[in-house]
């Protein structure tokens, strides 16, 4: 299935949730309903059950959070979100491309270039003063910008330079295909052949251009305008709106959209231009999509109006809030890793938030002071030298939270005795004992005269272990409840 070619309920998603949602009554009430049925259980009632039951998780989740690293909680937790990254600039970014997630520029207002390499966003000189509005390219070596004033730019990968095409148009966007290049603009489009440039000026205002191969290409822009390149003809496209298009990206020459103003979404399947989503919906109002991108059927993120980012992922259109700002431009390395730029130098990213850098953690060494030479008969009294070692480590905090509800959860008739519990508290008071006594181990180990290294961590360790039988002995105590309950 090939994205776009949901029913016209579907593509409703995206209006829908451009409009703040209302509550649902029922649903809250419903739930209400189900949770206020608990308290009716005579186990959920009963104070001391619920304690141990709480006590317990509680104790469980703290010997999990030591045992486990914070950091490998946190990435299995989090997944990708849209989080800001720093630009360095306060200039509008229109528009932004890459080869891979450490290769990507970012091109804006005022000949603002930027570069990111993995780890930071860096200016680049552009050598002009003209605001910038798209950017492409075909390799690490060879990319593209265009800009107000005629401007076009070649990076080489060592400097940007200016190409020379012969116009003063404002130019808004450029495809490559080595060594083909394809630029639009107001009453401009110009086409580059690896040896030489073709232009046409006239009275037609693009905004941009996308292409599947170098005699495949399209161009959408003004008034619903839509032309297409087979490589011998250029062709106007019947167009089912009259809305500017200011975008174009497709997977494949019979999976192609266009987004516009209006909210409008148009799908080409190789035969017809259709709406998918436009300015005939009255949930649309002024919204405007500036810029899409995706790298399959179930991903394709949109960017525009009041920093909404929609994102469509095969079956629904589903959009939020990330900036306060326009988006402007937007693209991919892959599906968790996506960059979007707009105005006010705003970038975001797409993908799991960078672990912080790691810092250096004392831990401590106990080592005696070597026994001085003496011609006394009496023994010296050996003293402790501390040394404190840095150790890189990461230090980071993690929250364990525990929702449950012990026993009021069962159902049935039956009781229960309070002896299970009295049972399961001699086995815990054992083994808080043992854990004791491997402290005390601990200890003594410190105070021989050969150097031993503490690490707190492994007095955490023997802790954990220790409350890991703690949580054994509830499981076997539950077991026992829960059988002479239904018994």
């Amino acid at each position: 299935m090939r994205f776009g070619t949901k029913t016209q309920s579907h593509w409703q998603v995206v209006a829908q949730s451009l409009r703040p949602q209302k509550t649902n009554v029922r649903s809250a009430g419903y739930r209400k309903q189900i949770y206020g049925k608990r308290r009716y259980n005579p186990m959920f009632r009963n104070a001391k059950f619920q304690m141990v039951t709480i006590t317990t998780a509680l104790l469980l989740a703290v010997a999990l959070a030591m045992a486990v690293p914070a950091t490998a909680v946190d990435a299995a937790v989090a997944g990708p979100t849209w989080y800001p990254m720093e630009s360095g600039t306060s200039s509008a970014l229109t528009d932004v491309w890459g080869t891979s997630s450490n290769n990507v520029f970012a091109v804006g207002e005022e000949g603002t270039i930027l570069h990111y390499d993995g780890s930071a966003w860096s200016p680049m000189d552009s050598g002009v003063s003209d605001d910038l509005y798209g950017v492409y390219g075909s390799s690490p070596n060879d990319v593209y910008a265009v800009g107000i004033n005629g401007v076009v730019l070649n990076y080489n990968g060592s400097a940007w330079n200016r190409v020379d095409v012969g116009t003063t148009a404002a130019l808004y966007g450029v495809w490559c295909y080595s060594p083909h290049v394809y630029i639009v603009g107001a009453g401009f489009a110009g086409y580059y052949d690896g040896s030489s440039w073709e232009t046409v000026e006239g009275p037609i205002w693009f905004y941009d251009v996308w292409g599947y191969s170098p005699y495949n290409v399209f161009a959408v822009g003004y008034n619903g305008l839509i032309m297409h390149f087979n490589g011998l003809d250029i062709t106007q496209m019947e167009s089912p709106t009259t809305n500017e298009l200011y975008g174009i990206h497709g997977l494949s020459p019979i999976d192609i959209m266009a987004v516009g103003a209006g909210a409008t979404i148009l799908y080409y399947d190789s035969r017809d231009w259709v709406t998918i989503l436009g300015a005939e919906s009255e949930e649309s109002g002024t919204f405007c999509f500036y810029d899409l991108w995706g790298n399959s059927e179930t991903n394709v993120f949109f960017v525009g109006t009041g920093g909404i980012i929609t994102h469509y992922d095969g079956e629904e259109y589903l959009g939020d809030y990330f900036a306060a700002v326009d988006l402007l431009g937007v693209w991919g390395a892959s599906s968790n890793d996506v960059f979007a730029v707009g105005e006010g130098g705003t970038i975001l990213h797409y993908g799991v938030p960078s672990e912080p850098e790691p810092t250096a953690t004392p831990t401590m060494t106990v080592e005696p002071t070597p026994t001085p030479t003496t011609t006394s008969d009496a023994t010296p009294t050996p003293t402790l030298t501390i040394v404190i070692t840095p150790q890189p480590t990461t230090t980071p905090t993690a929250t364990a939270t525990w929702t449950g509800g012990g026993g009021g959860y069962y159902s049935g008739g039956g009781s229960y005795d309070d002896s299970d519990f009295d049972e399961a508290a001699e086995e815990a008071e054992e083994a808080a004992e043992e854990a004791e006594e491997a402290a005390e181990e601990a200890e003594e180990a410190a105070e021989e005269d050969t150097p031993k290294h503490v690490s707190w961590w492994v007095l955490g360790a023997i802790a954990a272990e220790a409350l890991g039988g703690i949580a054994m002995t509830y499981l076997i105590a539950r077991r026992v409840v829960r059988k002479r309950w239904y018994n």
